[in-house]
């Protein structure tokens, strides 16, 4: 019984404790501002309070990446210097809980596989870029991040929570 118990009481701590309501931090990269500037317009009618920071290279976006915990980060494919599959498996390596998108004007098989495989990215999107189904899978990312957060935050708190009872229940019969 008093495990029932702590599960419920852990979730109710753990809704207190997390802060659902927050706004998404989305890092959009790429060497276009043009096509920066569209994407944070989209991003911005769906959340306006968003943190959203721009990257106009890969250099920019690592530095944002090493500074910053970002829940989403969005990159274009074919940039200088180094490519969006391999910021975005820099990211998963360092922030495996971030969500990665990638979007290119040249999508290539061996691009998706790459993204698909070192990457891990939620989704290959193609320009044009419609910027409803763009808004779409950034709030879909966002909700798939926030799920995890919550799953991983729930599972702390109840090991916690049993940790905490074992320690205060008396050994049973068998001293254990």
């Amino acid at each position: 019984m008093g495990s029932i118990y702590t599960i419920f009481a852990a979730r109710e701590l753990l809704v207190k404790d997390l802060s659902l309501e927050r706004e998404p931090r989305i890092l959009l990269v790429d060497d276009e501002p043009d096509i920066l500037g569209m994407l944070q317009r989209a991003i911005s009618r769906e959340w306006p309070r968003a943190t959203i920071a721009l990257a106009h290279d890969a250099a920019e976006a690592e530095r944002n990446i090493a500074e910053h915990d970002w829940d989403v980060v969005v990159s274009d494919y074919r940039m200088p210097g180094k490519d969006g599959v391999s910021i975005l498996s820099d990211v998963r390596a360092h922030h495996a809980r971030t969500i990665r998108i990638l979007f290119t004007a040249h999508p290539e098989l061996d691009a998706a596989v790459r993204a698909i495989n070192d990457a891990h990215v939620e989704r290959f999107l193609t320009k044009p870029i419609d910027m409803a189904d763009f808004a779409q899978a950034v709030k879909k990312a966002w909700d798939s991040k926030r799920a995890g957060d919550v799953r991983a935050a729930a599972f702390a708190r109840t090991l916690h929570v049993l940790n905490t009872e074992r320690r205060a229940s008396p050994p049973d019969q068998d001293g254990q």
